[in-house]
């Protein structure tokens, strides 16, 4: 299968994007904001929430909401916008986000792929043997990555 159309992702950003702890609606947000930038090669659009919207199936109110929660995580910044004219939406660079980057900025330029595979499992494995709760919070997260993946499956 040949693919023609597609939208290049800046490679730190979809790390980002993976290693970050979002909801599974403000990855939503974020991949609309890309479609809408990076998929029509530009850095920044007027994107309306009635856009954005209508691409991830989420109301408009809680569209405004996510974008608010999103630019106050510095990934997204919001230029203008008022009742007649839509926001300017861009994505921020990794390094401002309200993160701790430093992790994935250092998986991405020094690490190899075993050690980083061998600390994640460790890592994971003390998180769980000593929050049992977390399990709840995990399997939450992997059902609304599943939803969001049949979701954008069906478009």
């Amino acid at each position: 299968m040949k693919m023609e159309m597609y939208t290049p992702i800046p490679n730190l950003l979809l790390e980002g994007i993976i290693k970050t702890k979002l909801s599974g609606t403000e990855i939503s947000v974020i991949l609309a904001v890309v479609r809408k930038t990076y998929g029509w090669h530009k850095t920044s659009d007027y994107i309306s929430a009635s856009q954005i919207s209508s691409m991830t199936g989420l109301p408009k109110p809680y569209v405004f909401r996510l974008i608010k929660r999103l630019v106050s995580k510095k990934i997204l910044t919001k230029v203008g916008g008022n009742r007649k004219v839509p926001n300017k939406l861009s994505i921020e660079i990794l390094e401002e986000w309200e993160i701790n980057t430093r992790d994935i900025l250092q998986d991405t330029t020094s690490l190899n792929a075993s050690d980083s595979a061998d600390n994640s499992t460790s890592n994971l494995e003390d998180t769980l043997s000593n929050n049992p709760e977390d399990i709840d919070k995990i399997n939450n997260k992997m059902k609304e990555i599943r939803d969001l993946y049949l979701f954008l499956r069906k478009k």
